[in-house]
């Protein structure tokens, strides 16, 4: 790993000249500067969160380095690493942490009772929270000094109103895929969901309907029983697809494209479809949501899906996090939200 020394030789300055460079220094030559920060780029250097000198505006705030990712209540850290596109979301932040040479805790709250040891004990200078649960009165305490930021919702709905928000917006996705069907030629269309009490995904099935139906759409919803379950298992999502292959070899009017609300769910469909001799794309088409490329790269063609940009949410919200540990007299709340886009099939 590159260290300022090694950034000062390729530059041809001192260690001093770097560091009042990364230390937004005014009196350096701009050529000077210039060549310092192409000696950093080509060497990958990434400087320390914790270093001596005068700190500059992007690093206010900024005392141990290290900032906690903390979920909370029953959605637990396994639960976080079984969800099929939490790789996204946790690269997202990882690449934000990096950029600015912080750490990365992880640590649960379980059930609002316990403040975890890097809050009780002060070792972050922030922390991003992900979960669905109102935060504890406990844990509300332990963030009176420390800055925090939401960056994933369960159930799309803000627990919370006392912090930021850096979220994708799902408000649009159900919208944005009857949308993409319709401007295809589809007029008879199904969507099709895991469960019908989970919050986020009933909002894109509730779009889904209200926006085909008012441009003369016909909509037939398919979904599986209400569970509280952060991801069903495998059994229960093969349930859903043999119910989708069912309605479509039941229907007198069969729907010819399907908007499922998750990639792990498609990929089931997909492979269920073709198994009873219907192609995906060619008899029947697919879109899908969440862009989750280990399910995505098991589909040939490949069906489009709505990418809710998970890793641009995560770096988004390290950038708001930033900014709040550097602004602590800011008392007006942030929402910000992450526009999907649709990746459009092979």
């Amino acid at each position: 790993m590159a260290s300022i020394v090694d950034v000062a030789k390729l530059a041809n300055v001192s260690v001093a000249t770097v560091s009042r460079i990364l230390n937004d220094a005014r009196n350096v030559a701009p050529a000077t500067a210039r060549n310092v920060e192409d000696a950093i780029k080509e060497l990958g250097y990434v400087p320390r969160a914790i270093r001596p000198g005068p700190k500059p505006k992007n690093r206010q705030g900024v005392n141990t380095g290290t900032i906690a990712f903390i979920s909370v209540g029953s959605f637990s850290p396994l639960d976080m690493y079984r969800m099929p596109a939490f790789p996204a979301l946790l690269g997202g932040i990882q690449r934000g942490i990096e950029k600015h040479g912080m750490e990365l805790v992880l640590a649960h709250l379980p059930e609002g009772k316990v403040v975890p040891p890097v809050l009780s004990r002060r070792r972050a200078d922030g922390v991003l929270l992900f979960g669905s649960e109102t935060l504890s009165t406990q844990l509300k305490q332990a963030l009176n000094s420390v800055p925090a930021v939401w960056c994933f919702l369960r159930d799309s709905v803000a627990p919370d109103s006392e912090f930021d928000h850096v979220l994708y917006d799902n408000s649009h996705v159900g919208q944005m895929a009857a949308e993409y069907l319709l401007e295809r030629g589809h007029r008879n269309l199904m969507v099709v969901g895991s469960r019908p009490n989970h919050q986020a995904l009933a909002q894109r099935r509730n779009q889904f309907v209200e926006t085909a139906r008012v441009r003369g759409g016909r909509v037939l919803v398919v979904e599986g029983a209400e569970s509280e379950e952060a991801e069903l298992p495998p059994v229960q999502l093969d349930e859903i697809a043999q119910m989708v292959v069912q309605e479509l070899r039941s229907g007198t009017e069969r729907p010819t494209a399907i908007f499922i609300s998750s990639d792990d769910l498609m990929v089931r469909i997909f492979n269920r479809l073709r198994q009873h001799g219907c192609e995906p794309g060619k008899d029947v088409e697919l879109i899908g949501c969440n862009n989750d490329k280990p399910f995505m790269d098991q589909m040939h063609p490949r069906p489009a899906t709505i990418d809710i940009k998970l890793d641009m949410v995560g770096e988004r919200a390290i950038e708001q996090l930033l900014w709040r540990m550097s602004h602590p007299g800011d008392v007006v709340q942030a929402q910000l939200l992450v526009k999907p886009t649709i990746v459009a099939a092979d």
